[in-house]
């Protein structure tokens, strides 16, 4: 089965630079700096215009994952307009104030999703019962759970991605993420079983501003992070290099 590298971006730019390097799959985000968001109604229409599959990420604020019922009638809705723009897939997870899996509100979520490819989020790492979690999302129906293993990074979780990638089996896909580079990506594919990896490919850049007499607190250039196309390029190649 072929590598695949999903790429998370939370502007157009980045999109099409990171489908421009060869990214597979994109995961759509606004606001990464706060986990990842709903992206707006007018950016998805954009999105869709882009040629690469792409999952969505419903997730109606910052925060944690316990969701009001309102809030999961938001989500609802996001995901039937996310399916009517004919994207390829969604992003989503709920929890319990107890940090368990919030199965009564992904069943509902699940209700709108078919159609779609369904991704259970890192609020998975939030559980402390990862294995009843991990048999929860298959019965559930989730196609597969992005995860760093419970850690901060996917490197650091790499002995639990290993045991639920075994306890997996064909049920689902376990999607390594969070701190994989170029570089670390060659560990994680000792992983005997797994197929797909999330990463940002993001590198730190200065924007300059036009109002030299405005400052917001750093003088008269902003820092971001965009998606810097080498990174995708070099994952890709590591993924096809064994």
């Amino acid at each position: 089965m072929p590598r695949i590298l999903e790429v998370c971006i939370d502007k157009i730019a980045d999109a099409e630079a990171a489908v421009e390097a060869g990214a597979h799959r994109l995961e759509l985000c606004a606001s990464l700096n706060e986990g990842g968001l709903t992206p707006s109604a007018g950016s998805l229409l954009a999105y869709s215009q882009i040629n690469c599959a792409a999952s969505v990420m419903i997730r109606p604020r910052a925060g944690n994952f316990v969701y009001t019922t309102k809030e999961i009638d938001i989500m609802m809705d996001d995901i039937k307009y996310v399916k009517s723009l004919g994207f390829y897939g969604v992003v989503f997870g709920t929890l319990t104030p107890d940090n368990e899996l919030d199965t009564r509100a992904m069943r509902r979520l699940m209700s709108v999703s078919g159609g779609l490819s369904v991704t259970l989020h890192r609020a998975f790492d939030f559980i402390e019962d990862q294995y009843q979690a991990l048999e929860q999302a298959i019965s559930l129906g989730i196609d597969r759970i992005l995860t760093s293993g419970g850690r901060n990074t996917a490197i650091e979780g790499m002995n639990v991605l290993e045991v639920l990638v075994g306890k997996a089996e064909e049920g689902i896909q376990i999607m390594p993420g969070s701190g994989i580079t170029p570089t670390n990506i060659v560990e994680l594919m000792k992983i005997d079983g797994i197929n797909e990896y999330h990463a940002s490919c993001k590198s730190k850049v200065v924007v300059e501003t036009n109002n030299s007499a405005i400052s917001l607190g750093t003088g008269n250039a902003l820092s971001e992070f965009q998606t810097d196309s080498r990174k995708v390029k070099a994952c890709i190649a590591a993924l096809n290099s064994s």
